[in-house]
């Protein structure tokens, strides 16, 4: 992901390994973030568990209502088989 950055790009115009990294996370490689928003970038390291995992394990963790309903909308279900 050397040189890669965030921008408004969608998720098929990303590299496939940055790709790879941000719906299903870096396992065990270290990566360096550098946040962009205030009057000096700040840059912090470590590994990141992925978009996907995050969602299913705050998913996991909602009880029934609304928010819960909103996240059943984007999720497949199914066999992985």
């Amino acid at each position: 992901m050397a040189g890669w950055h965030h921008s408004d790009d969608c998720v098929e115009e990303l590299p496939a390994e940055a790709r790879k990294i941000w719906l299903h996370g870096s396992g065990k490689t270290h990566i360096t973030f550098t946040w962009r928003g205030g009057k000096q970038a700040v840059k912090y390291g470590g590994t990141f568990d992925g978009l996907i995992p995050e969602l299913e394990t705050k998913y996991r963790g909602m009880k029934k209502g609304a928010h819960r309903e909103k996240l059943e909308r984007y999720m497949r279900h199914g066999s992985l088989s």
